[in-house]
């Protein structure tokens, strides 16, 4: 009986320490919030951009430059067909399809857009982060973006074509301005 007992405690143990270091905290990834706030770091080859990243409401996103010194307070608004750049007393309004489709802010926004609108994404899980990979818009490539499972708030996101990552901190769920 001891020796029986000796055995399935060895079996259980062992089945416990064989885990792959995956951890399923939910069976789906919880909703991006709608409306928020983040510090990004958005770093292409040697260029980093330090920025603070605003959702407040419905179809308006806004990305204020940060750092380096050089484009600190350049603001760009996007509101669906919309886009205001703003740096200091100069102001242009351009449609959102004459903005240069390279333009890092624009692939930037794009992608959270298609967060909530894509229906081919595909979701994994790993440990207490979720990866959600969507089809670029270049030569069929991964776009990455991974979020937290436990806040829900996005971590980072990779897009491959133009070597761009961007690293988000600070996220903050906002209250709707509407």
């Amino acid at each position: 009986m001891k020796h029986s007992i000796f055995l399935s405690l060895i079996f259980v143990l062992i089945s416990l320490t064989a885990c792959d270091g995956r951890i399923s905290l939910s069976a789906d990834p919880p909703p991006i919030p709608m409306f928020f706030s983040a510090e990004v770091l958005i770093e292409q080859g040697d260029t980093e951009i330090k920025a603070l990243l605003k959702k407040e409401t419905i179809g308006i996103n806004a990305i204020k430059v940060i750092a380096p010194e050089s484009l600190e307070g350049m603001e760009i608004q996007f509101d669906g067909e919309l886009c205001k750049l703003t740096l200091g007393e100069l102001v242009l309004d351009l449609s959102y399809s004459n903005f240069p489709q390279t333009a890092f802010f624009k692939i930037i926004m794009n992608t959270l857009r298609r967060m909530n609108e894509d229906m081919t994404i595909t979701v994994s899980k790993n440990m207490d982060l979720w990866e959600y990979q969507l089809i670029g818009e270049q030569d069929n490539e991964i776009i990455t973006v991974v979020q937290s499972d436990l806040t829900g708030f996005l971590e980072s996101m990779h897009i491959p074509s133009c070597d761009l990552t961007v690293t988000f901190s600070n996220f903050t769920e906002l209250q709707s301005n509407l």
